[in-house]
This record gives structure tokens, C-alpha cells and sequence, in this order.
């Protein structure tokens, strides 16, 4: 006869793993390359409560069931197509391709700097955008519209091919449709159609027209044609191409560089698109552009931002909605001290209007970090933008975000009502905890100290061994020292940022952990017990004073600051305090202090 109460049990074992296996292992692993500058601690979508972000994940758990739309709003770096386009390639082989997204004839516009697609035309073209004070034209969602009045006007997109699938036939047009409006003829490798933009009376309470393709293609090319007398003009919005099925993710990467939430909030058909595009999950990656170029007026970034949101909760899809804070940048010389500012901004409106927050201020090193980017070549020497391969590590670090939220909010182990994590300005050694002011924090565990070092190839070292020995990878060294191959010679010296000791403060009082991302999982790392010491200490001990006299140290050949820290157990700051260096060379025969 069965034992119930232990059926019941081993039923519910399994009803976990099983929930486990639906909501945890459809995210595609993936390794990130680990820099020391980049706070993984904190890759995570913070948000007050789990409930306001579930319905949507559920959504992208389940996108091969039904498709799951994801709006990213953004500036030059959503515009530019890296960044967004390797989460959306993540996302979509975890859960299914629902197709390319929104895609524009930048060139009508004098749009530039677009990495993933190309865009051409012919004929005589105006446009205006959301940057402009004073836009001439009626904008929408995409946050930019072209116009023509050549009846002969033409354009050509080239989309990257390797991110077109063969049942990429839906194409989605987003026009203006009136009786004026020219039509168009759709011509593909494969397929030639001519379309209708206005037909009847009731065409004109949409902007979109989708129509069928014979397969999916990366070339389309957009000729006007007029029909009747009346038609005179042509007015773009953008295209989309999708799916025939309603499956996997559709991810709408639509940025405009020089925009904030103030131009965002100037687009007269935005409620109107919203219902269009019927997006499950909005990522609002905005807000630099808003005092870039004027002070920083943080009562009217608000306003702006809670308007957005308000009317993003208003749409007919009731998206969930995540605020991205932007990276450390330089303004001339210095580091732009005011985005740690924008960034606990961000913070207190997530929390006030219960949206999900991404500190990616925080999570890529947080203030004076740039520098480290422009060195590891994850970024340019404007300090601004970041190159191919830092769009990419952003990219994946926004998916693992996404993965290790996900299995947050479906983990039944997890019992917290929100995921929160204190907003820090994470300068890398000393993260001072901003919503705590009355307390002084200092690092609870051992803190890497990190330091550029030069070595020395021996003979019999490879590139990969001495990668291997600073623990960092092949790729880091080339890009450090500028070089074209992996081979390397005896007695060439070599550039490598490293952990060069350690750094240990006990703290004041008992501080609660933050949390701590390993692998697919969060875990709470507990700080050091405090140990009681019960070995006697002779009283003669007790009363000598710790001696600190420093002695003089001459450089020997093949020395660095690195191998002289280790050799008088100092770190390479402490040793460059004594001395007052600033900078990390050394020369034989020089004469250093050191205790």
C-alpha cells in the first residue's frame, strides 16, 4: 500500500527539479571574460518587488510557446548595434528566434555610425529626429522619421546576413497612410511586390502594413510609386522583419544618439506605437544626453522619466519596465563624476515607481573606470564610446543579468520579496554604501589590489604560460601591448595588469552581505567571523611598540615594484606612497624607501 505523506513528498521533489529545469536551464551558458575592474557582484536587475518583473520573465521563459517582444530604448550605444545585438543573439538561442527587429533608412535621416546593417537611397529626402528641439516632422517610437516628394526616390537596406533566418518573412513597414501617401514596390533576391499603402478610409488608423515574403532576405530594396494623381509624398517611420510564426524573441534595438528621456517624451505618435509593437519587456537605457550638454537639473530628469514610465504602464502590453544607468565617461580629461549621481537617481525612481533598476554604472567599475576600459581596448580614448569588443562584454553581461534575475524570481528557495542590492559609488577598493550615510563602510573581506606590472620573457615562456601566471587571459596581453600575434621572444617585456596583494579591514559593525553571483546562481557570502584569540601574550610583548623604520632598497636588473612589494611584504600602492610615485617605472640602480 502507498505511503502518502512520503508520495507527497517525493512528488514535491520532483515537481521542484522540474520547475528547476523550466526555469533555469533554457538560458544558453556562456563564459564572460572576467576583468578586475567589473563588479559581478552586481549583474543582477535590481527591483523593489519580484512581482512587478515576473509576468514578463514568465514571458521569455515561455517564448517558444508564444513570441516575447522586448523594447530597447537607448542612445549612440543601443544606435551603434554591438551591444544590443549580442544579448538579443543570446536570448534568441536560449529561447527561439522571433526575428531581426526594427531596422531604419538611416542614410535618408544622415544617420551614421550603425555596425550591423547599411542603409542607401536615391531622390530628394527630409527627416527630422528626437535630438532636435524642433522637430519638423511627426515622430514615433523609433524616434525618427524621413519623407520624400520624389516620385522616383529609391531605398536599399543590407542587414547582416548571419542574423537573417529562412522564415524571417514578415516584414512590418511603419508609414504614414493617407490618400497622398506614394505606394511602394518591395523587391527581394527572391520575391517582387507591389503594395498599397492606402487603400480604404480605415488604413489610415494604422501606421503599420505588414506584408508577406517568400523567405527571408538581408537585401531589400524600397522603390516609390505613384498611382494616382493625388499622391505626393512618402513619410517613414521604419521597418521590422519577423517571423511567420508566433514563436521566440523579437528584440526592437531602437536608438538615436543625442537622445534622453526629454526627446523620448517630444514623439507625438509614441502612445500610438506603443500598441503597435505591444512590447512584454522595455529596457529604458537613456538618460546621459538629458544634462551632456547642460547642469544637471535633477528635479526635471525626474519629471521626465516618471513621464515615460507612466506612459509605458498606460499601454495596452502593460510591459515591464527596467532603468539602465550609464557608464563612467570622460569629459576632457577627467571622469564625469556626475553619472554616479544619475545612477542612485535612477535607484530611488525604480523604487518609487516599482520598476526594475541595472546599475551598469556600478557593475562596470563604477566612477574612474574608464581608464581601465580605454587600457584592456574594451574602449576609445574618448572616453566615450567603447570598441567591438567592450560592446560585446556589455552585450553578455546584460544577458547574464537577465539569466541570473530570471532564476531569482523562480527560484522557490529565495524567499525575499525584492532583489535589491545598496547603490554604491564602486570605485573598486572603497564602495561607500549611499543609503546608509550615517555609517561608515569599509571592505568587509579581502580586497584584490590591482596594478599594472612589467615582465620579463625567459626562455621557454609562451604567451599562454605567462597569461597563466598574472591569472589573466592571451587576448588581455595582446590588446595591453599592442601586438599582432601570440608570439613572443626572450627578453621582450610585457605590459600586464594583475592583482599585485591584498588589502584587509575588518569592519566597525555587523553589515548586512550583499549578494553574490557565482555561476547560474545567488548566493549570500557571510563576512568573517571574528576570532577569539586565547594564547597568553607576554606582557614584555604587550608593551614594545611595532617598529616602522623604513630601510633602503637598491634596484637590481629584471626587478619590478611587483617582485620588491613581495619581497617586503608591502603593496605596490604602499610602495609607491613611500617613495611618492606616480607613475610604475623603475630604474637599476635607483634607491628606494621601504619598511
Amino acid at each position: 500500500m502507498m505511503n502518502f505523506p512520503l508520495y507527497n513528498r517525493m512528488m514535491a521533489i520532483l515537481l521542484f527539479f522540474v520547475s528547476g529545469s523550466l526555469f533555469g536551464q533554457n538560458w544558453t551558458h556562456i563564459n564572460v571574460t572576467q576583468y578586475p575592474f567589473v563588479d559581478t557582484q552586481a549583474n543582477i536587475i535590481q527591483v523593489p518587488n519580484k512581482v512587478l518583473l515576473k509576468p514578463a520573465f514568465s514571458k521569455i521563459i515561455n517564448s517558444g510557446k508564444k513570441k516575447t517582444t522586448i523594447l530597447h530604448l537607448g542612445d549612440y550605444q543601443v544606435q551603434q548595434g554591438t551591444y544590443s545585438t549580442k544579448c538579443k543573439s543570446l536570448l534568441q538561442s536560449s529561447f527561439g528566434y522571433g526575428g531581426y527587429g526594427y531596422f531604419f533608412a538611416n542614410s535618408t535621416a544622415r544617420i551614421t555610425g550603425v555596425n550591423n546593417y547599411q542603409s542607401y537611397h536615391n531622390g530628394k529626402w527630409i527627416y527630422a529626429k528626437n535630438s532636435e528641439k524642433f522637430p519638423e516632422l511627426p515622430l514615433g517610437l523609433s524616434g525618427v522619421t524621413s519623407k520624400t516628394f520624389d516620385e522616383n526616390a529609391k531605398i536599399k537596406i543590407v542587414l547582416n546576413r548571419q542574423n537573417i533566418k529562412s522564415d524571417y518573412r514578415k516584414l512590418h513597414i511603419f508609414c504614414k497612410r493617407t490618400h497622398k501617401s506614394f505606394d511602394l514596390k518591395v523587391i527581394t533576391k527572391s520575391d517582387s511586390q507591389r503594395v498599397d499603402v492606402y487603400t480604404f478610409p480605415k488604413d489610415s488608423f494604422t501606421n503599420e502594413i505588414v506584408i508577406d515574403l517568400k523567405s527571408g532576405e538581408s537585401t531589400y530594396l524600397f522603390e516609390i510609386k505613384k498611382r494616382e494623381p493625388n499622391q505626393v509624398s512618402f513619410e517613414l517611420y521604419g521597418f521590422s522583419l519577423e517571423t511567420e510564426t508566433d514563436k521566440g524573441i523579437l528584440m526592437h534595438a531602437i536608438g538615436n544618439n543625442g537622445s534622453g528621456f526629454s526627446n523620448v517624451m517630444r514623439e507625438s505618435m509614441l502612445r500610438n506605437d506603443l500598441n503597435t509593437y505591444k512590447p512584454d519587456l522595455v529596457l529604458l537605457d537613456l538618460g546621459a544626453y538629458d544634462f551632456f550638454t547642460t547642469d544637471y537639473d535633477e528635479a526635471y530628469i525626474k519629471r521626465n522619466i516618471i513621464s515615460l514610465i507612466t506612459v509605458l504602464k498606460s499601454s495596452a502590453s502593460k510591459p515591464g519596465i527596467i532603468l539602465i544607468s550609464g557608464q563612467d565617461q570622460l569629459k576632457g580629461k577627467y571622469s564625469w563624476d556626475i553619472l554616479a549621481q544619475y545612477s542612485l537617481l535612477l535607484s530611488h525612481i525604480a523604487k518609487t515607481e516599482k520598476v526594475g533598476f541595472y546599475d551598469w554604472y556600478r557593475i562596470s567599475g563604477g566612477n574612474k573606470s574608464m581608464k581601465n576600459w580605454i587600457d584592456t581596448g574594451l574602449a576609445l580614448n574618448n572616453g566615450r564610446e567603447l570598441t567591438e569588443l567592450g560592446y560585446q562584454l556589455k552585450g553578455s553581461l546584460m544577458f547574464q543579468a537577465l539569466k541570473h534575475t530570471s532564476n531569482r524570481l523562480f527560484s522557490k528557495s529565495d524567499l525575499d520579496n525584492s532583489i535589491w542590492v545598496p547603490i554604491k559609488d564602486s570605485g573598486y577598493l572603497f564602495r561607500i554604501d549611499t543609503t546608509h550615510k550615517d555609517e561608515i563602510h569599509i571592505p568587509i573581506t579581502e580586497v584584490p589590489i590591482y596594478d599594472w606590472v612589467f615582465h620579463k620573457v625567459h626562455r621557454g615562456e609562451t604567451i599562454s604560460s605567462i597569461a597563466g601566471l598574472y591569472g589573466v587571459s592571451t587576448l588581455q596581453i595582446r590588446h595591453w601591448n599592442k601586438l599582432r600575434r601570440y608570439a613572443v621572444k626572450k627578453g621582450q617585456k610585457l605590459k600586464i595588469y594583475t592583482k599585485v596583494g591584498t588589502e584587509i579591514n575588518a569592519p566597525s559593525k555587523t553589515i548586512k552581505p550583499n549578494p553574490i553571483l557565482k555561476d547560474d546562481e545567488v548566493v549570500i557570502i557571510d563576512p568573517p567571523k571574528k576570532e577569539t584569540i586565547t594564547e597568553e601574550i607576554p606582557k614584555k610583548a604587550m608593551e614594545e611598540k611595532p617598529s616602522f623604520a623604513t630601510k633602503k632598497h637598491k634596484v637590481k636588473r629584471s626587478e619590478t615594484l611587483f617582485s620588491i612589494s613581495k619581497k617586503y611584504h608591502m603593496t605596490v600602492d604602499a610602495l609607491k606612497s613611500l617613495n611618492k610615485m606616480k607613475g610604475n617605472n623603475i630604474a637599476v640602480g635607483q634607491t628606494l624607501l621601504v619598511k
